[in-house]
């Protein structure tokens, strides 16, 4: 469902609200879909990606860690990557080259890296990260600035703690989900 919606000519109107967050009816839009996709951590990362909630999107990347790391979840990140290669995420792409101004979506773009086995994809997203800029270039940013990002994400009217939590308790039910389905 979300590619569908983030590919498909007819759903552009909608894809424009949430890819800026600039009213009340993007921001709920963006809850809504968030709690309908926290089923798939890659659709959930997908969507903060879009939406430009990079800040969120690191957490995210963190808190994937503690979840069961299966071929099923490798291949939605593999999806994930290659997405992030199709035209509808130039903007995101464009936004690498001001790592002074997106600190988190680097920090959330390597996390994956180092999730990720060493295979196609790695090589893929490795390229792309190794073409803009390095982690020595965000270590030069004065914590002001990385701190002023974090406050137009906390200016929006998302409780992102509740957003996680949710996120986290329905990965657990589906993680007890599977370890019952297996025995």
């Amino acid at each position: 469902l979300n590619k569908i919606m983030l590919t498909k000519p007819q759903f552009r109107d909608l894809r424009n609200s949430l890819k800026y967050l600039n009213t009340l009816e993007a921001i709920d839009l963006f809850q809504i879909l968030y709690k309908s996709w926290c089923h798939n951590p890659a659709a959930t990362l997908s969507l903060c990606l879009f939406s430009q909630i990079y800040e969120h999107a690191a957490e995210l990347v963190r808190k994937l860690t503690e979840l069961e790391i299966t071929i099923d979840f490798l291949d939605q990140i593999d999806h994930l990557i290659h997405f992030i290669e199709c035209p509808i995420f130039t903007h995101l792409r464009l936004q690498l080259l001001e790592p002074q101004s997106y600190p988190y979506l680097y920090k959330c773009l390597y996390g994956l890296l180092m999730i990720l086995p060493q295979s196609n994809t790695y090589d893929i997203l490795l390229r792309r990260l190794s073409t803009v800029a390095t982690l020595a270039v965000l270590k030069t940013i004065p914590p002001s600035k990385i701190k002023k990002r974090s406050e137009l994400q906390n200016s929006l009217p998302i409780n992102f703690n509740n957003l996680m939590d949710h996120f986290t308790s329905l990965q657990k039910k589906h993680s007890k989900f599977k370890d019952s389905k297996r025995y």
